[in-house]
């Protein structure tokens, strides 16, 4: 395993692969919405330091739409 941390913005349902992940501390869980709009999503990467950005699958965001780790 290369590392990493998960980020969920949604339910945790118990017994879910989530859970398990925020069990092990391999995630944290932020109440953000997930569907942005292009203005919020540009304020989420300006206030960020993220070293990769994948937006959601929309057709208003001009992005790879397959990623491969």
């Amino acid at each position: 395993m290369k590392g990493g941390l998960g980020v969920l913005t949604g339910t945790v349902e118990k017994g879910s692969c989530s859970s398990e992940l925020l069990r092990q501390e391999k995630a944290v869980l932020l109440y953000y919405p997930v569907h942005l709009n292009y203005a919020q999503y540009l304020e989420l990467i300006e206030k960020n330091r993220f070293k990769r950005v994948i937006p959601y699958h929309s057709q208003e965001f001009d992005c790879e739409k397959e990623y491969s780790f």
